[in-house]
């Protein structure tokens, strides 16, 4: 592979005029010194097309810019702009998180010393308004990592909230063969992971994770999570159409108590308990019982006290 092989980050971009220069900066200031950018916007409406523009003009390293002439949503706008790529590693990102300094410093190495490496998860942090929320792999995400592929590939199945891929590094080969990202649904993050390690678990393939903050998730209004229709439609479908027969009642109830957190956490309280009823009328839980009420009591007390 070289000693510093070719490393291209692609970025599908859309009405992220506040946040893509950041974004492209931060990937010029790594010290990593064979990186190439390929950005595809996906036929923004605000200025990040002429941003876009402008900084491909002055970037200080190889950087590509396509414009996609309608929407086409993330999913196959990111696999145009893997297309473009030629990097023989893959860094999947967005255009409005950040880059952390040293970001494929390790992730990197563990490539060249391993050629049976494949896909390599780095940590990072939430943030918003500039503040910090919480780690992108907490203490249950990093105990599931370290687990073999077939449990983890069980989890995935049972599971909506997965690893997040901004801080992974994947080989290019790898990712041709899982057949990129799948342009039916919107969870790029979600289905990625669950291709990924059915390839793993049915083929072999190795996967690390570095436990370093890589990268900066921005949390905002325009964030998938905080449309409830459009993550239920998500979350649903990914059931639907990758988790076996078997496991799916386990999978629903899952996911409907998912939504029961997020929609309570933003106070919709009809909602909440309509998809905590539902969780529980399809696979009763004790356990989800008394975390709900733990959950639901500690929410209150911070209205409470606000």
């Amino acid at each position: 592979m070289g000693e510093f092989p070719l490393i291209s980050v692609i970025i599908p971009a859309y009405n992220h005029e506040k946040y893509v220069e950041e974004t492209i900066r931060s990937i010029w200031g790594q010290d990593y010194p064979n990186i190439e950018i390929i950005v595809v916007d996906d036929a923004s409406t605000d200025k990040t097309p002429e941003i876009l523009a402008r900084l491909s003009d002055i970037s200080p390293i190889p950087m590509k810019v396509s414009f996609n002439e309608k929407n086409l949503g993330v999913s196959k706008t990111v696999n145009k702009a893997f297309r473009l790529s030629t990097g023989a590693l893959i860094a999947p990102f967005s255009s409005d998180n950040v880059f952390l300094p040293g970001r494929f410093d390790s992730q990197a190495r563990l490539f060249i010393d391993d050629p049976d490496m494949v896909i390599v998860y780095g940590n990072g942090y939430s943030f918003c308004d500039g503040e910090i929320i919480s780690e992108l792999f907490d203490e249950n995400k990093k105990l599931l990592i370290s687990r073999p592929a077939a449990q983890i590939l069980e989890y995935l199945y049972t599971n909506t909230d997965g690893f997040h891929t901004v801080g992974a590094l994947i080989r290019r080969e790898f990712i041709e063969g899982i057949g990129a990202w799948d342009e039916d649904l919107l969870g790029d993050d979600l289905v990625i992971n669950l291709k990924a390690f059915q390839r793993i678990n049915n083929s072999g393939g190795h996967f690390a994770y570095v436990d370093k903050p890589l990268v900066k998730y921005r949390l905002h209004k325009a964030n998938l999570h905080n449309d409830y229709r459009q993550m239920r439609r998500l979350r649903f479908g990914y059931i639907n159409k990758f988790t076996p027969p078997h496991l799916k009642t386990k999978a629903y109830a899952n996911a409907c108590f998912d939504l029961f957190l997020s929609l309570a956490e933003d106070r919709h309280w009809t909602l909440a308990v309509y998809y905590f009823i539902k969780s529980q009328l399809t696979a009763f839980d004790p356990a989800k019982i008394r975390f709900a009420m733990y959950r639901t009591g500690y929410m209150l007390k911070r209205v409470i006290k606000k």
